[in-house]
């Protein structure tokens, strides 16, 4: 007797723990996991997540661990192993900013963003989230944030439906990601690569004298 279910989920049958497979490492999720839960802000001293020591990272990633026996973690080895991985996480997280979100998000931030949609709703959050950063910049205010991040969620999700270009799930990370961005100012951020391809795509369109041509084609969208 067979089951077609039952039969799709065979690569988890010699799964011992559900923190580590046959791809992923018990160190890499146990790094993750802490990287996971200190950017939803459900990790306590989160201040030791920007420290240079590995010896006090390691310490914080052995009492995270702990209580997590059905994990099967070793003490030793995977907060050890962890805390390298966090440490290479952390200081890349913080090296590429805002491009922590995927560009599947920051693509649909951006396209909401410059499209003639909602306009008067844009100005207005425009306005009061630079605002409020300026006001808030040495005092711990991000949670006010929160509110013009629901603000937008409603618009992009719409922005979703109506353009049938990205999942609308992705709308309260665009939102978050945007408000981010405003707050900054006016541009947004580009990964190096992209910046490449942008300009590579510009000179071709130059190269072939139809620059002007395509930017007039697009101006309506």
């Amino acid at each position: 007797m067979t089951n077609e279910d039952l039969d799709q989920t065979q690569e988890v049958w010699n799964q011992e723990v559900i923190s580590e497979n046959s791809n992923i490492y018990r160190g890499e999720y146990l790094a993750w996991l802490i990287l996971k839960d200190s950017l939803e802000g459900k990790t306590e001293k989160t201040e030791l997540l920007s420290t240079n020591n590995l010896t006090e990272l390691t310490s914080f990633v052995s009492e995270f661990m702990s209580p997590r026996y059905e994990e099967g973690y070793q003490k030793g080895v995977h907060d050890h192993d962890a805390a390298l991985i966090l440490k290479e996480l952390l200081s890349l997280r913080s090296s590429i900013d805002l491009l922590t979100y995927t560009p599947p998000v920051r693509a649909l931030a951006r396209l909401f963003w410059v499209s003639p949609l909602y306009c008067d709703l844009k100005n207005i959050l425009s306005r009061h989230v630079k605002g409020l950063y300026q006001a808030l910049q040495f005092f711990n205010g991000k949670e006010r944030f929160e509110h013009y991040i629901a603000r937008l969620e409603d618009p992009i999700r719409e922005f979703c439906i109506k353009t049938e270009c990205f999942d609308a799930t992705l709308a309260t990370e665009a939102a978050r990601y945007l408000c981010e961005e405003i707050r900054r100012g006016d541009k947004f951020i580009i990964s190096n690569e992209a910046d490449t391809l942008c300009r590579d795509f510009i000179s071709a369109l130059k190269e072939r004298r139809a620059f002007q041509l395509f930017t007039d084609a697009v101006a309506g969208f």
